[in-house]
């Protein structure tokens, strides 16, 4: 946490018991809330791990890129996330452990004046789930809410059913 000018931050919590002091990793993101653009963590699937309290820090709203990887992602974390107007790259890499929220949040984007209200600079997107294949309704909210983002150059459903991609493609002239 000694460090005060970091632009980018990687910590993937990997030793025997899957842990990492979210302390410590709070005191470094709020030690580089002003330079702080990209951020990635990642953590055992099968372990319980909670980034929320590191997610508190006000860098989040900052970060141009955000990489979430083989973690689990709380609805506190993607309530974060979601109010995280900078974002240029996003990669959800994991399990979410409220699927039906994470519907919500991603149901909750709206044009206005032909902006995005949800992520409006997104160009891209990362969206590889683990365990949440039959949930037909989070991929569709997804993809809507994907729909019309010419910003986007790259792109990554994972497991998002195929029909669904395909009706999305023709709206994605960025890619």
């Amino acid at each position: 946490s000694e460090f005060k000018l970091l632009k980018r931050f990687t910590l993937r919590a990997e030793d025997d018991d899957g842990f990492a002091d979210m302390g410590e990793v709070r005191c470094v993101l709020d030690a580089n809330a002003r330079t702080l653009t990209h951020l990635t963590l990642g953590a055992y699937l099968a372990r319980t791990h909670s980034w929320d309290g590191a997610f508190q820090s006000g860098t989040i709203q900052n970060l141009t890129h955000l990489e979430l990887v083989d973690t689990r992602i709380s609805h506190g974390v993607l309530s974060r996330v979601a109010h995280a107007h900078r974002l240029v790259s996003l990669t959800l890499h994991g399990t979410l452990d409220k699927p039906g929220a994470a519907t919500v949040v991603f149901g909750s984007d709206h044009v206005l004046e032909g902006r995005h209200t949800f992520l409006p600079h997104l160009a891209d997107f990362r969206f590889v789930l683990v365990g949440h294949d039959s949930d037909i309704s989070l991929f569709q909210s997804v993809v809507q809410f994907l729909r019309g983002r010419t910003r986007l150059r790259r792109l990554d459903l994972g497991n998002c059913p195929w029909e669904l991609v395909l009706r999305l493609l023709p709206d994605l002239t960025g890619l």
